[in-house]
């Protein structure tokens, strides 16, 4: 009797450190090639910022700011001033506010009134046709000009300080409005001089 119980757990025995292996293997595996792709995926995000911050306000060069004082409010993930010479152009906040997919990193550009210049965004995890749509033009193009909180609205008549939200994609219009929003405000404590600009 004690025999028949050895033989049947062998089996098991195997195939618990097969897939251990496997395990082991596959995970070696995805280290090794984050290791080797980690400095290429760095350079393509360092660039999609440079093509943000380029697109949101055309400026010769963008000065980091300091963003310790938004240090409680994770949306904020980094400020420049944008400058041709000495002359500023404005600030271009970099946010990453909470969609239905994760966070929406993205750019915006503020002039040196207080108003939305253009939105970019750099990465997002919205679903694919809906939330998606964030990113399209005719979507971000409502942003700009506004230099005072906006609310996505799902109405068929929008007020002043409202942005059309995209149908069926209510949780990420109102997320890229909240970064907007944020952008404004974090620009605003800039321009009054708590920050390096």
């Amino acid at each position: 009797m004690e025999n028949t119980k050895k033989t049947s757990v062998w089996p098991l025995a195997k195939l618990v450190i097969i897939l251990a292996a496997i395990a082991i293997i596959t995970g070696g595996l995805l280290a090794l090639i984050n290791e080797v792709t980690k400095d290429t995926i760095a350079a393509q995000n360092e660039q999609k910022v440079k093509d943000a911050l380029n697109a949101v306000l055309v400026a010769e060069t963008y000065e980091p700011v300091d963003i310790s004082a938004f240090a409680e409010d994770k949306t904020v993930t980094g400020a420049y001033v944008a400058k041709n010479g000495e002359n500023v152009l404005g600030h271009c906040i970099e946010v990453a506010p909470n969609g239905f997919g994760g966070p929406i990193s993205m750019i915006v550009g503020i002039d040196p009134n207080g108003a939305v210049t253009k939105v970019a965004i750099v990465n997002m995890s919205e679903t694919s046709g809906i939330g998606t749509k964030t990113n399209d033009e005719g979507f971000l193009s409502q942003y700009s000009g506004h230099a005072s909180e906006i609310t996505a609205s799902t109405k068929t008549t929008i007020g002043e300080n409202e942005i059309s939200a995209i149908t069926g994609a209510t949780v990420s219009s109102k997320a890229v409005t909240s970064g907007v929003n944020t952008a404004l405000q974090v620009a605003q404590v800039l321009k009054g001089g708590n920050g390096n600009a």
